[in-house]
């Protein structure tokens, strides 16, 4: 069963630690937000996340069942990046595609993993490095 990470990397861009969703699968993907504000931009890369630079930690959020990875997918693609908020960067976008993933129960946001995960990634690396 496909499993869903929050990837954290070192800073690309200021000080602030890099987060990317991590689906590990036998199709691995590294669905992420990258350049700075007012510039950000999606991007996916279909590897590994441990083989990209910089790679700290994935920190686990959930199971996927293989029938719902095409709905992750659309949801991940339909996500918005605000470029009008200043504050805003790819920390705010994994916890927004956490959250719709959530409410379409692709993922179980009820489950301990994924409240476990989403606080281990916020009191280790969410702000600055």
């Amino acid at each position: 069963m496909p499993t869903l990470y929050i990837a954290v990397y070192k800073p690309r861009y200021g000080n602030h630690f890099h987060w990317a969703l991590y689906l590990k699968s036998e199709s691995p993907k590294v669905f992420e937000v990258i350049g700075e504000h007012p510039q950000f931009q999606r991007n996916v890369v279909e590897m590994n996340a441990e083989d990209i630079e910089g790679h700290v930690a994935n920190v686990m959020v959930g199971e996927v069942n293989d029938g719902d990875v095409p709905a992750l997918e659309s949801i991940v693609q339909g996500q918005n990046s605000d470029n009008d908020t200043v504050l805003w960067d790819c920390q705010d976008y994994v916890l927004e595609v956490m959250e719709n993933l959530a409410g379409e129960y692709v993922i179980d946001g009820d489950d301990e993993c994924y409240a476990k995960g989403r606080r281990e990634a916020m009191m280790k690396y969410h702000g600055f490095m």
